[in-house]
């Protein structure tokens, strides 16, 4: 094999690697930082919904109308959408929309979740106002039994925007260390080539 055939063959099979390594790493590290995120945000929207049941508490075995009221309050509904579910699925209160118009919510997953006596957990389109949405959901209980289901959610755009960005940046980095790496190909490859063509 002449020279140049070393040189390009060479070059050929350490830049395959030195792609093939740093796709793999661009797709890890955006996997990761999606999972750390999601993770993070459902803890927060958790505790969210731990402090915000504290504050509506005393109305959730009251008047539905009282407790629908309640949830309306702007320092309530500023922080996030909230949800109160009887045992049926039938909505008793709402900080957005009126109860009155909204469909029964047994179905929905958080809240079956909720009704087995666990926590659910669901990102999707809300089905009254058309926003993507993350929900947690999680049982009230009197004496021993699952009464009411207290549902929090909010949007999911604020955090979908700042892991674009952040996907963007890894992405261009990403770019740049295949770059650096086909340069690197270049050089390692011409080293490579030389003791074969000395041996030849």
């Amino acid at each position: 094999m002449t020279k140049p055939g070393y040189f390009v063959h060479a070059l050929k099979t350490v830049s395959i690697v030195s792609l093939a390594t740093a796709v793999t790493v661009l797709v890890y590290a955006s996997y990761s930082f999606r999972k750390a995120a999601t993770g993070q945000d459902k803890n927060d929207l958790l505790r969210t919904a731990c402090f915000v049941e504290e504050h509506v508490q005393p109305w959730l075995e009251g008047n539905p109308a009282t407790l629908d009221s309640v949830c309306k309050v702007p320092l309530i509904s500023s922080w996030c959408r909230v949800t109160v579910i009887d045992k049926t699925g039938k909505v008793l209160a709402d900080s957005r929309e009126n109860p009155a118009y909204m469909e029964n919510h047994a179905g929905r997953p958080e809240v079956k979740e909720a009704l087995a006596g666990d926590t659910g957990w669901a990102e999707r389109v809300s089905g009254t106002i058309g926003v993507p949405y993350q929900y947690v959901a999680y049982p009230v209980r009197a004496n021993g039994t699952v009464t009411k289901i207290f549902r929090v959610s909010r949007r999911v755009n604020g955090v979908a925007e700042v892991g674009t960005q952040i996907f963007a940046q890894t992405a261009l980095a990403g770019l740049a260390l295949i770059l650096l790496a086909m340069v690197g190909a270049f050089w390692i490859s011409r080293f490579l080539s030389k003791p074969i063509v000395t041996i030849t």
